[in-house]
């Protein structure tokens, strides 16, 4: 797999946090949660 920079996600971009959708290990919206630095208190979802 490729690297996934967080960096590039957009900040008003909605994340989701679905860990039991059989589509979550290719959602773009379930990954970069998955990625998301924990310096932020809330995310959109």
């Amino acid at each position: 797999m490729e690297t996934f920079d967080f960096s590039e996600v957009p900040y008003s971009f909605g994340v989701c946090a679905a860990n039991t959708c059989p589509k979550a290990s290719v959602c773009l919206r379930h990954i970069a949660l998955e990625h998301a630095p924990v310096k932020y208190l809330f995310y959109p979802l």
